[in-house]
């Protein structure tokens, strides 16, 4: 083809629908990988929470008792128990009148030394903890599952405080980066196989009748 020729009509028609095509396929499947990543967070996230409430059956009465005589030490111990299970990142147990009595975790609670909120505590934390920085944590979605401590005293449900367990959208990505990498992985080969295959098919059934049409 000679400099400055026009491209023939035919391999513009055919070059656009190709391109149409691979637009829908792949807009098509970035929109299915998009809400499988969306039902597959929403589904940790819940298992998450479910977990929480599984751990709160589990200590609720070891706390009550250790609350109820007093045991600081077996308290303490209770929260490391709890801290074992990699779904808790942090605990805090408050009295009935707010202040705290037991902390643990990556996400403690600041109320023993009179600043609001929560900070971040990296010591004794697995690798893959210790592996985030601290105000990185914070980008994650935080989770929070709060239950009532009492102790059944006579017949009588008598209050000791509330226990809060944290967790984070950390673990969930943690959890889930192997599965969304090989999710990508599969749309980016899908992808490639069906572009190949597009082509060839245009090639061996299209490009006759275009060029009768043209």
């Amino acid at each position: 083809m000679s400099v400055g020729a026009k491209v023939p009509i035919r391999d513009s028609i055919a070059t656009r629908i190709l391109l149409v095509v691979l637009g829908l396929y792949l807009l098509i499947a970035l929109a299915v990988a998009l809400c499988q990543v969306w039902i597959d967070y929403e589904y940790q996230r819940s298992s998450i929470m479910h977990d929480l409430v599984g751990i709160e059956r589990a200590f609720e009465e070891g706390l009550a008792v250790n609350l109820w005589v007093l045991e600081p030490e077996a308290l303490q111990a209770s929260v490391e128990g709890m801290l074992a299970i990699p779904t808790v990142l942090g605990v805090t147990i408050e009295n009935p009148e707010g202040m705290t009595i037991a902390v643990g975790g990556t996400i403690t609670s600041n109320a023993m030394t009179g600043n609001a909120g929560i900070h971040v505590n990296l010591s004794g934390l697995s690798e893959v903890e210790a592996a985030v920085h601290a105000e990185e944590i914070f980008n994650y979605e935080m989770f929070e599952h709060h239950f009532p401590i009492s102790y059944d005293f006579e017949g009588e449900s008598m209050p000791l405080g509330e226990a809060t367990l944290y967790s984070s959208s950390f673990i969930i990505f943690q959890r889930m980066k192997v599965q969304w990498f090989m999710m990508a992985v599969t749309v980016a080969v899908t992808f490639i196989t069906f572009f190949l295959a597009l082509l060839w098919a245009f090639n061996k059934y299209l490009r006759r009748p275009l060029r009768n049409l043209t």
